[in-house]
């Protein structure tokens, strides 16, 4: 029992360390330029990645998580490389070097933002869906990733505006009608994240 009980005060003080990390690197965006960007990029990314690892594997143990974190990073990676060569799902644009090192020209720290707020979107739709202590099946083996997909949308609404138009890590072509982002950018979201949450709501189904 003390070994247990030692094992969650670890966890908590982890999941409280992210979320205060996370909190510096929103207020340390309010002076871009002011600060390396790049350390802003990592604050941004790896606390929830980090988080997405601890609680991930404490539901679904550790295959589970592995398995959310691989399809994140490879259905977004597919679809953001696809998106840089030819304008789908997404639409037209560029990385800068301000998110650091890229393969293939994307960011290695960007495919990794994939993995904690896609996590942490899953998760506030099983709060919402109120599934988070039953089994999944039924027709919540969709539902979950619909809302899943528009709660990591909404959340791309507020970003992506600030990482393009304030801090310029990408640059869209053409630009676009909502603060410079093209409408498409966001159906390339519903897409892309709702891929990668049906393929994982399938795996954990009952």
């Amino acid at each position: 029992m003390p070994l247990i009980a030692l094992k969650n005060e670890h966890s908590r003080l982890l999941f409280l360390t992210s979320l205060i990390l996370y909190l510096v690197a929103r207020i340390l965006q309010l002076f871009a330029g002011k600060v390396p960007s790049l350390l802003v990029v990592i604050l941004h990314v790896i606390p929830p990645a980090l988080f997405a690892v601890i609680h991930g594997a404490r539901i679904y143990r550790s295959r589970g998580i592995l398995v959310s974190a691989t399809l994140c990073l490879g259905v977004g990676s597919l679809f953001e490389s696809l998106s840089l060569r030819a304008g789908f799902p997404f639409g037209h644009y560029r990385f800068t070097n301000l998110m650091g090192l890229k393969l293939f020209d994307l960011p290695v720290l960007l495919a990794l933002a994939y993995v904690g707020m896609g996590y942490l979107s899953w998760v506030l739709a099983l709060v919402m869906l109120e599934c988070q202590s039953k089994p999944l099946s039924g027709r919540k083996v969709v539902l979950l990733p619909f809302a899943a997909s528009f709660i990591m949308t909404v959340w791309d609404l507020s970003m992506d505006p600030v990482w393009a138009d304030i801090d310029h890590a990408w640059i869209w072509r053409d630009g676009g009608s909502y603060y410079g982002v093209p409408i498409s950018n966001f159906f390339g979201w519903i897409l892309t994240t709702y891929v990668f949450y049906q393929l994982f709501a399938l795996y954990v189904r009952n």
